[in-house]
């Protein structure tokens, strides 16, 4: 009998869903998804929310495996035309994702970006702006600085621009591109 992993269920898809709408809500603030993910990467639980037959992804590091991309159903595309694109954080920015139209801002990428650990590291980051109360700061690490100077120059005409989920093993942190973020 085969075993379908956790990640794939409905109510696991649900539960993701909501942690992820709360962290884009509340940037800053990393939501905890472990008890959803059941030790498959918080990347993946993400990517098996968001993703269907509809849409396309980027994985231009090769971070998931072969046997994922049947299930998550996305049609392979490239960084530059991806609707969602993965990518791993320690790495230099090479692309530039879509961000969408004045017409048509909802037409850009969202980014997944795995980092080595959040709430621990040596960056830290100040997030300010709409659904933060004042200012949140967090840590991370395995975040080169080349993502947030790229980050900078993708929000800078707002309403264009690309949103990004930082995620590490078992947490999702959400960076709208609403939210201004400083390195402290």
């Amino acid at each position: 009998m085969m075993r379908i992993e956790k990640i794939w269920r409905p109510t696991t898809q649900q539960g993701i869903f909501r942690s992820v709408m709360e962290a884009i809500s509340r940037p800053g603030i990393s939501r905890n998804i472990d008890g959803l993910i059941n030790g498959c990467g918080a990347h993946r639980g993400v990517l098996a929310m968001f993703l269907d037959a509809e849409v396309s992804l980027a994985d231009p590091q090769g971070l998931l495996n072969d046997d994922d991309w049947p299930l998550f159903q996305a049609q392979r595309s490239s960084a530059d035309k991806a609707d969602y694109i993965l990518c791993g954080g320690r790495d230099i920015v090479d692309f530039d994702p879509r961000l969408g139209t004045l017409s048509c801002p909802d037409q850009s990428a969202t980014l997944v970006i795995c980092v080595d650990h959040l709430n621990e590291g040596s960056l830290e980051l100040r997030f300010q702006g709409p659904g933060v109360d004042g200012s949140e700061e967090i840590t991370v690490s395995g975040l080169h600085h080349s993502w947030l100077d790229r980050r900078t120059e993708w929000v800078a005409q707002f309403p264009l621009g690309a949103d990004i989920l930082l995620v590490d093993s078992k947490h999702v942190l959400g960076m709208p591109r609403t939210t201004r973020v400083e390195v402290l």
